[in-house]
């Protein structure tokens, strides 16, 4: 099933290295060993087999070499059209999951970093949802994630207690910090759950950012909220 993530529409074009008498040397040996290694374990991931992304091309791109030898006129024809088929798709989806699909947490980190004002964060968010200080540079900027460290020396997960109850989690969170953070973001998934005690501690909503039309996950959401704390003089 990771075959379709790393190939995308091109994925299409891989039955062409068996069906044109290729993919049987070294290169094609490798690829499906190494899925076949990994496909064996219960822990799978995609970039585990991304490595195999510029083989398979390789591949794929002996099998279209192989097919347009063949010169029949029909099968020109179909590989022609398959292969303007995946252009178009695969230029479909560089620009949707380029500039829309999940575009939020890039979009409020280059709020934070185009504005001086917005000095100190904390990110309501799954962890590693931002690239924090690799994307701001600015070393006195304080940002602040959920941790979800491995479970080498205790299990807690931030994250996952935040996820499991949000209020409460917020309530400890104010009560112990010295001084409530700046600013706050979350997934509008959330806000109507925490609105109430975000404005008791006077958080308003000061930008909101388009995420995804489609949220893949049940902790994200449609949009990426960042609010700012306003107290009452």
């Amino acid at each position: 099933e990771g075959m379709p993530t790393i190939l995308g529409p091109a994925v299409v074009l891989l039955p062409l290295v068996s069906l044109t008498g290729g993919g049987r040397g070294a290169a094609a040996a490798v690829a499906a060993g190494t899925v076949a290694v990994y496909s064996a374990f219960a822990h799978k991931e995609f970039r585990f087999v991304y490595p195999l992304l510029p083989l398979l091309l390789c591949l794929i791109g002996e099998g279209v070499a192989r097919g347009v030898r063949w010169r029949s006129a029909v099968w020109l024809r179909l590989l022609s059209v398959t292969i303007l088929g995946v252009l178009c798709a695969s230029a479909g989806m560089a620009v949707y999951f380029g500039a829309v699909h999940q575009s939020g947490p890039t979009a409020v980190m280059e709020h934070v970093r185009s504005h001086v004002e917005v000095d100190d964060v904390l990110f309501l968010m799954p962890c590693h949802s931002t690239p924090l200080h690799a994307h701001v540079h600015r070393p006195a900027t304080r940002l602040r994630l959920l941790r979800c460290d491995p479970p080498l020396l205790s299990d807690y997960d931030e994250a996952a207690d935040f996820y499991l109850r949000p209020v409460a989690f917020l309530e400890n969170l104010f009560r112990l910090a010295p001084v409530p953070p700046a600013y706050v973001t979350l997934y509008d998934s959330l806000w109507s759950t925490l609105r109430p005690i975000l404005t008791d501690h006077h958080y308003v909503p000061v930008e909101r950012f388009p995420h995804s039309p489609t949220p893949l996950e049940s902790r994200h959401g449609y949009e990426v909220i960042l609010l700012k704390h306003s107290p009452v003089p």
